[in-house]
């Protein structure tokens, strides 16, 4: 392993880092998930430039296990959809249990994703548990923290989306198997979410949910009396 000069990208200083923040969170803090697209094409180039964004995420050993498959044809959205609905009706119907259905139930979602094939694009990501060698030394090698390394690189998807004003919304149909299937993914490959990506529709709503209070999710120096102290 050898090691080159890290040059940090730091703000001009002429910019002031609190400000950038704040007009930063007032961006993202936006997003919410839509189920509504209108069918406004996204250019290719800027699918590929968030899909580079995403692979720069930090990965465990950096073994890069994530795998973006995109499609935009509406034959194939079609058969996904159709696939996704047959999981999701079998969910709704008798595989989850009570409490899961009435705390989806205020959502107004079911088996019906009508989102997988108005959007324009749908991204099936994979989480992978081997991937090619590097050094080329071996075929395969084991990948360490896939699903944490691929959920970081989702969400360096998602916030990139956000900031280019196109709407996101998150599907993970369960057992999502068929998608190895459709795309000729053999066992190494984990089926992690569908991403549905466009421009939300003109009128579009979403439910009147209410975010935590940064003091109901962090806490700064705050410890409790423990053996770290011995």
């Amino acid at each position: 392993m050898s090691f080159v000069q890290f040059d940090p990208f730091r703000l001009p200083v002429e910019e002031c880092p609190v400000q950038k923040s704040a007009e930063l969170a007032h961006v993202i803090v936006q997003r919410r998930s839509v189920r509504s697209f209108d069918s406004t094409p996204i250019d290719r180039a800027i699918i590929e430039n968030a899909l580079r964004i995403a692979g720069s995420a930090p990965s465990g050993a950096n073994k890069q296990p994530w795998h973006f498959e995109i499609v935009q044809n509406e034959a194939d959205k079609a058969l996904i959809r159709s696939a996704a609905e047959e999981v999701e009706f079998a969910f709704y119907s008798n595989e989850s249990t009570l409490k899961w259905r009435e705390d989806l139930k205020s959502f107004g979602t079911n088996h019906v994703k009508t989102f997988l094939t108005e959007a324009p694009a749908i991204i099936a990501v994979f989480s992978r548990t081997y991937v090619q060698s590097q050094s080329g030394e071996v075929d395969l090698e084991k990948t360490y923290y896939p699903v944490e390394s691929t959920g970081i690189a989702v969400g360096f998807l998602l916030t990139t989306f956000q900031q280019l004003g196109i709407s996101t919304l998150t599907h993970t149909p369960k057992p999502a198997q068929f998608l190895n299937r459709f795309f000729g993914l053999d066992e190494t490959y984990r089926p992690f979410m569908l991403i549905a990506a466009g421009h939300a529709k003109f009128g579009t709503t979403v439910p009147n949910i209410r975010r935590k209070e940064l003091d109901e999710i962090a806490r700064f120096d705050s410890r409790a009396m423990s053996a770290l102290e011995t």
